[in-house]
């Protein structure tokens, strides 16, 4: 990001030629995968997040032992106590 901002900046000043098509490529390139690693790391947060608001494991949801979404109320979370809660005994408690 920061070598974007100096090269737009130079550009402007006249300080350098214009880039050619291989550089812009590269660039577009770095850009893309930027993007890609940026949501690739909000989903996981955002996973983890939903994880712990639950207050339950991905062990505990591959073996069955509880569920996300128990509407029926076959196999309930005793652990989950509510966002708060849950977030409250993790970083206060």
């Amino acid at each position: 990001m920061a070598l974007s901002i100096t090269k737009y900046i130079n550009v402007l000043n006249t300080q350098v030629n214009l880039m050619s098509e291989n550089e812009v490529s590269i660039w577009m390139l770095l850009t893309l995968n930027s993007f890609i690693f940026v949501l690739f790391f909000a989903g996981l947060t955002l996973n983890g997040i939903l994880f712990h608001w639950k207050n339950v494991t991905y062990v505990e949801l591959l073996k069955g032992t509880f569920m996300f979404n128990d509407k029926a109320g076959f196999n309930p979370n005793p652990y989950d106590l509510g966002l708060l809660t849950n977030f409250g005994e993790t970083f206060y408690g």
